[in-house]
């Protein structure tokens, strides 16, 4: 059988294991309540704990995600903007993602906030976050830096967006959901971007193959594509109609 197939395959099983049909971020208030709302995903919905720190250190959470990854967390008192933290894995490999909200409202996490956090503060999103009782350091994050470190994944992303149909790109505050139906959802089950030590790594999640290397300060610059190791297109069609033949199966 094609490797390709093999691993999509898998992936769909885990989508439907883990999703359902869910939709993205929540109300910034409800019944005189605010929140910060979203889905941790990393093309899967995280399954584990989000916790917020306000701008001042107060802590919120952890709250547990569900199985969709829809979290919620009761931001009412708390000063903007918020630093929020993804957990999950096991005692042996303990996983993290980090985001950011410059006010209550939907944030989301996933690889591309967690990028968007440290190329908005230059700093690693963790250290950005803090220890526990320590306050975040918040200095850099504002609406201005955020949406400018957006703009500058956009641009380099741009082909793959282009190339896997997503005319939306907010991966924060847009709509989200971790589900073969959201494009940029299942983009980050077809391709990876990790950090180290402030370098990017892009690759090819079916076959490893890298589609882009370096510092995060060259993004905007000398960074570029390699569009010929990214997945092709029919990976998002075989998600979506393995996805739907197993929803059949467990129906029956």
């Amino acid at each position: 059988m094609n490797f390709r197939i093999i691993w999509v395959s898998i992936t769909a099983i885990l989508l439907f294991a883990l999703t359902g049909c869910s939709g993205g971020g929540g109300a910034a208030s409800s019944g005189g309540i605010s929140t910060v709302s979203g889905v941790a995903a990393t093309g899967a919905p995280i399954m584990g704990t989000v916790t917020l720190k306000d701008k001042f250190g107060v802590q919120r959470g952890p709250v547990s995600t569900d199985n969709n990854g829809n979290f919620s967390v009761d931001v009412s008192g708390l000063s903007a903007p918020f630093i929020l933290k993804a957990e999950w894995g096991s005692a042996s490999e303990s996983l993290t993602l980090y985001s950011v909200a410059t006010t209550s409202g939907t944030a989301n996490i996933n690889p591309i906030t967690h990028l968007a956090l440290q190329i908005a503060t230059n700093h690693d999103p963790a250290n950005v976050f803090g220890g526990q009782d320590v306050m975040p350091d918040t200095s850099q994050v504002n609406t201005t830096t955020v949406t400018a470190a957006q703009e500058k994944i956009r641009v380099l992303l741009s082909p793959l967006l282009t190339k896997y149909g997503i005319a939306s790109f907010d991966p924060i505050s847009g709509a989200f959901s971790a589900t073969p139906e959201n494009r940029l959802d299942t983009m980050l089950d077809l391709v990876s971007l990790s950090l180290n030590n402030g370098t990017l790594t892009i690759a090819n999640r079916l076959d490893g193959s890298i589609i882009a290397s370096g510092n995060i300060s060259t993004i905007g610059a000398s960074m570029m594509l390699e569009m010929a190791n990214t997945p092709d297109n029919a990976a998002l069609t075989d998600i979506k109609d393995i996805t739907r033949m197993l929803g059949t199966l467990n129906t029956v």
